[in-house]
Parts: C-alpha cells; structure tokens; sequence
C-alpha cells in the first residue's frame, strides 16, 4: 500500500512537474510574442503587427499567477517574476513612444540592449527553474525506484518463506495422512479383531451406559437369552437378571453391581433370565472402562448351567460318601468312648493317650462331615428353611452366650454392645445362630489373647446389620478375595494352629443368600477384622397400634418373587395377604374377592397394572402403586401414593397402608 501511494504521489508529481514546465514554457513564448509586436511595430509602424502583443500581453499575467501558485517560495521565481515585469515594463514603454511618433527614440532605446538583456536573464532563469524541476523529479523517481526495488526484494522474501511454509504444510500434511492411514489400517485391524473375539467368545459380553441401558451385546448373550439384538438395545441390564430388589441400600441395578465390585468379590453368581421367562445359573462381572466420550461399563456373563450340574453331581458323590463314613465314624468314636470311660476295664496310661488322639480326631472328622453336608443340603436347595421374625435384642445374647466358653478357650471375651427393642429381622433362628457361631468363633481364634471381640448392631435403610470386629491381625489381601472359598485359609497351617475345616465362612455366605442376607468384612493388616451381617428388616407388629386388625385384606400385585416375599414378611400378622403375579389373575381374584388396599406394580408380564385401577376404585379400595417405573402427574391423582422402588422404604410403605386403614372410606356400594 505504501509503494502504490509512493506511486500516486510520483505520478502527481510527474504531472505537476510536466505542468510547470509547460507553464514555463508559455511564459517564454509570451515574451517572445510580445518581442514580435514590438519589433513589428517599430520596423513597419503597421499597428497590425502589435497583434502578437496584444494577445500575449493580457495572458502574461494569469501565467506568472500559475506558476506562483506552484513556485511562489522559489527565490528564482521570484527573480523570474521581477525580470517578467522589467522586460513588460521596456516593451510597453518602446510601443507608447512608437505609437507617439518617437520612433527613432524607441529604436535608440532598443539599442541600448537593455530588452535583450532582460530578455537573456528571462530565458536563464527559466531554464534553472525547468532544470530544477527535471532534478527534482529525477530524484524523486530514483528514490520512488529504490523504494521499488527494497519492496520487490521484502515481497521476493515473503514469496520465499511462504513457498517454504507451504512445502512444510504439505510434508506435514503428507505425513499425517500417512500416520492416519496407518492408523486407520490399525485401528481396523485391531476392531476387527476384536469384533471376531468377541463374535466367538463363550462368554456373553454386554456393554453397559451410566444409567444402566444395554449400548450392545455379542451373540453368546443371544444364544443365553433368546432375545434379538434389536429387543435388548437401549433396555435396562436387569431384564436379563432375576435379582432381589435392592437390600439396605437405594440404588440401581448397575450400581449394586459397582457397590459389589468395590469389595473383594469380582464376579457375582446370579439367575440370568431368558426371553421365554426361563431361569439359568450365571456369573456375571461388571467393570468400568474409561473412552474419550465418557466412562462405559463391560459386564461378562458366564453360563453356569454345566458347571452347577456337575458340581451338583459331585456334591451328591460328597453326600453319598459322607453319609458312608458317618456310620462308621459314629461306631469308631462310640467305640473309642467306651474304651476311654473303662468300658473293657482299666487300661494303661500311655494307651489312654493314644486313644484320646483318635477320639480327637475321630469328633474332628464328624465336624467336617458336618460342615460339607450342611454345605451340600444348602447348595443342592435341600435344607428346610423356616423365616420368622427374630428380635436381634434377645437373639444375640444367646449366641454370645453359646460362643463364650469357646472363646475363652484363646483368652477373648465376647462384648455385645446395646439393641434397641425394634431390632426385628427376617431369619430363621436356627440357621441364624449357625451364622453367629461360625463368625463369632472366627473372630476368637483369630483375636489376641486378652483382646475383646465386638459385635454391635446398626439400622441400614431396609436392613439390620449385625458388625462382629475382632483385633487380630487381619486378613491378607491376596486371601481377601477367597475368603469366602471352600476350604479356604490364609496359610496353609492355620488349621493346625487354630483348628476348622474352612468351610465356616462359605457356609456363612451360603445360609445369608438363602434367607436373603448378605456378609462382607472391612480389614486392616495388623490392626483387626469387621465381618458384617445384613439381614432383612421385620417391622416389628408391636409398634403399630392396628395390629390385631387383622380382618383388613391387602392385594399386592407384584410378578418379582423377592418382592412378593418382602411384602409378606412386612405384613405377616398384621392383615390377611392374597397376592397375584400377573394382570390376569389379579382380574380373577378381583371377581370374587374384596380388599382394603391394593399394592399395584405397573410393569406386568401380561400389561400394565394400571388396568386394575377402575375396578379398585370400583370395589372402594384404596391403591398404592409400587413401582421401578417413574409415573406421571395423572397417575398420582388417581391413587392414595405412589412408591419408586429404588427410591422408597418398605417401611414408609407399612406406614402407608397402616394410616390409610386407620381413617378406611366406605366403598360406594356400601354407602348407597
């Protein structure tokens, strides 16, 4: 911009210089007409001839005014202009004379040669003043040309650096597209590869989003379930779970699984559901997994069908051969007693020690012939199992009390903190009080001599829990994770230092599932052991002042057998319960019976249980909704409350039916 403004600046100059000159020029042609008048006019003393003069003479004038406008601070325009009006001065005083007569005085005046003179410095001054001009405007055009020549060569530098640049963009350029070709290439062959993996793995491999919906499945999970891939996509992961609603805690599906995940167990067993409503064994494991768009979790799902056959195969051998040596064992160790009380008379000393080591082991080998059948009855789904409600207040002095003299056997004692009189749990007592011994008796060989053992108990959210904390030296972490294995111990001589078979805490694990509790410990190295007990909560009856009201009916519509047992066990002996698992056996039921409340779930296999709201409302009864769907505005004025089941207390629902029967409406009939 600046080398085109230099350029304009050059072409006005060139222009102005050109106009001065030419200005110039005229000016001396002016003298020199007026010359011509005057020379003609004395020679031919013709008046004609003054033409030249009269015509220059006016013009002179506004020339010199030209030129000033441009030139006026030249000293040599200046002198230019008094030479200029000196020789217009002689002309005009030489034609006055002529044109008086005087002729011959005009002409002694001419030859004087004072015109001539002032006609010479005219000229001379003149070519200065062009000369001037041309150097000024050769200088300007010189440095207009260097200024020229410095902007080529910063634009021929520009030109070069920008080639460079652009010949670096496209090495660069082809660099990168090369990288990500190959990339690309490798990217491909790695999905690839990882698509055929996981198109032929066993396993079932379902990729789960934060909220818990299904992103995609591999074809083991259809072959498991039945369902095509388009049935699963976007559906919640617990449709392919028979699980138990959530126990102690509000949460999710995916996040009992996470919850789970941070203990030592990594993977659960659990009853996969197919699409045809049939159940199957299954181990199932959940992990997150970290991508740029955020974070995804990988459940793997194992079908466990063979394997629970043959390991049901084998604990069928293991019970046939316990109960073989049961007999024999019980003759031995009989046989052993009588020996040892005198029975075949006196015997020495050093026999009796001998055969109190084979009583010894002989009661050690029916413990373990015990454990494994109380194993095997609980896996096979052969021990009778009786749930009742069981007051932790009077139930754990029992177990302390039964537990204490094996636990001073190592110098612990047993120190049972405070239970609040409401501390009512879903157990069978029995089974409960094997619990309790096995963990009790785990934490006095493990305690050291003198330390106390601690259990206390806490109100979780739908669950009591029982901490039992002893202060030995821990459990090391790379036994966490099979500490709830079948003969599992932390170092091969522990069951000759402390005596067990290591089937204690499996059989723990195994009875909790059962009656639907679960166990898991919190340890520290060196410093002590927390095993924690969660049992479901029983709302104890002797808080609800209706309690013998128990000619109040409730229908509770529900097709989650888990479920349907929490709700039992909540209102046992408190009203009289009829329960239905689908939409068209609620409708049967309803034909013949009356109730006062209706517990209704709206996800049914046959529908929705909001079909069942006119004829409730019809019979007058009054309707709770306990739900795992969220309801709208219009669902909520059309019944007495509304319970989210990942949300909602089993206990805010009791209260619920127990306020809504205090204040009970006539149905409509009843009042026509």
């Amino acid at each position: 911009m600046r080398e085109f403004r230099q350029g304009d600046e050059i072409a006005a100059q060139v222009e102005n210089s050109h106009r001065i000159r030419a200005e110039l020029t005229d000016l001396l042609a002016l003298h020199q007409d007026l010359e011509i008048g005057q020379r003609g006019l004395i020679i031919t003393q013709d008046r004609e001839f003054l033409v030249p003069y009269e015509t220059a003479r006016p013009r002179l004038d506004d020339s010199l005014a030209r030129i000033a406008t441009i030139l006026s601070r030249s000293p040599e325009f200046q002198r230019l202009a008094y030479l200029s009006h000196q020789k217009l001065d002689f002309v005009d005083r030489t034609i006055a004379m002529t044109l008086e007569g005087r002729s011959d005085d005009a002409i002694a005046l001419i030859r004087e040669g004072r015109g001539k003179h002032l006609m010479d410095q005219i000229r001379t001054s003149i070519d200065r003043l062009q000369e001037s001009e041309q150097d000024r405007l050769n200088d300007r055009i010189i440095a207009f040309r260097s200024s020229r020549d410095g902007v080529e060569t910063i634009v021929s530098a520009i030109f070069v650096a920008l080639s460079c640049i652009l010949l670096l963009a496209i090495a660069i350029t082809a660099r990168a597209m090369r990288l990500r070709s190959e990339a690309a290439s490798k990217y491909r062959e790695i999905s690839a590869r990882q698509v055929a993996i996981l198109e032929s793995a066993y396993e079932g491999v379902v990729t789960i989003n934060t909220s818990g919906s299904i992103e995609s499945l591999n074809p083991a999970i259809r072959q498991m379930t039945g369902y095509r891939t388009d049935e699963l996509i976007r559906r919640d992961i617990g449709i392919l779970f028979e699980i138990a609603p959530d126990k102690g805690f509000k949460e999710s599906f995916l996040r009992r699984f996470l919850r789970r995940s941070e203990s030592t167990e990594r993977t659960f067993e659990l009853l996969g559901r197919r699409k045809d409503g049939t159940l199957f064994p299954c181990e199932v494991g959940v992990s997150p997994v970290q991508l740029e768009t955020g974070t995804t979790f990988v459940a793997i799902v194992r079908d466990t069908t063979e394997r629970k056959r043959v390991e049901q195969m084998k604990s069928e051998f293991v019970s046939t051969v316990s109960h073989e040596l049961r007999t024999p064992l019980t003759s031995i160790a009989g046989s052993l007693g009588l020996v040892a009380g005198g029975a075949a008379g006196e015997i020495p000393e050093k026999a009796a020690r001998l055969i109190q080591i084979a009583r010894d082991n002989c009661d050690r080998l029916v413990r373990l012939i015990n454990d494994i059948l109380d194993l095997e009855k609980l896996e096979s789904g052969r021990m009778e199992i009786k749930l009742q409600p069981v007051s932790l207040r009077s139930f754990l002095p029992q177990a302390v009390q039964a537990n204490i003299g094996y636990a001073q056997q190592f110098g612990v004692t047993l120190e049972l903190g405070p239970v609040t009189d409401d501390a009512f749990v879903m157990a069978d007592p029995d089974l409960l009080m094997q619990v309790m011994t096995n963990i009790l008796s785990n934490a006095a060989k493990f305690s050291l001599p003198g330390e106390p053992v601690d259990i206390s108990v806490t109100s979780l959210d739908r669950r009591w829990r029982i901490d039992v904390t002893d202060r030995g030296p821990g459990i090391p972490g790379e036994f966490a994770t099979r500490i709830f294995g079948k003969f599992a111990q932390a170092e091969a001589t522990d069951s000759r230092k402390k005596g067990g078979t290591g089937l204690g805490l499996s059989i723990v694990r195994e009875i909790l599932n059962r009656i639907g509790g679960e166990v898991s410990f919190d340890s520290v190295e060196d410093q002590g052991t927390t095993f924690h007990v969660d049992l479901p909560r029983h709302a104890h009856v002797g808080r609800i002042s209706i309690s013998d009201q128990s000619d109040f009916s409730v229908l509770h519509v529900e097709d989650d057998p888990d479920v349907l047992d929490l709700i039992e066990n909540a209102l046992a002996g408190r009203y009289s319960l009829q329960s239905a698992k689908t939409l068209e056996e609620a409708r049967g039921i309803l034909e013949h019976f009356r109730f006062d409340v209706a517990i209704v779930d709206f996800a049914l296999p046959d529908g929705s249980g909001h079909e069942l709201l006119p004829l409730l409302r019809r019979q007058g009864a009054h309707i709770l909704v306990f739900t795992a769907q969220d309801t709208d505005q219009s669902v909520t004025a059309e019944v007495e409350g509304v319970f989210i089941k990942s949300r909602a207390s089993l206990d805010g629902l009791v209260a619920a039916i127990d306020g809504l029967l205090g204040q009970k409406p006539h149905s409509a009939e009843e009042n026509s």
